[in-house]
């Protein structure tokens, strides 16, 4: 399985919908312009490792998921 920036961006602008924030809100929260989010979004940018971390903790989402979309194991 490869990353593609596209899904990836595809799957925070689902997660950001999801909690009703918009582009601005949620560059806020991640203390980012709302352009880098909307970058990210549209998979022109894959944002740095240290963003998607913030990004997955935020959304309380596996670094999997956000960046391959492979569900959690919840199994254990």
């Amino acid at each position: 399985m490869r990353f593609q920036a596209k899904a990836c961006g595809r799957r925070i602008k689902d997660l950001r919908v999801s909690r009703n924030l918009t582009q601005e809100e949620l560059a806020v929260k991640m203390n980012v312009y709302h352009k880098h989010i909307q970058k990210i979004e549209s998979g022109v940018s894959a944002g740095s490792i240290e963003l998607l971390v913030c990004l997955a903790e935020f959304f309380e989402v596996s670094m999997d998921y956000l960046l391959l979309g492979r569900a959690t194991n919840t199994s254990d």
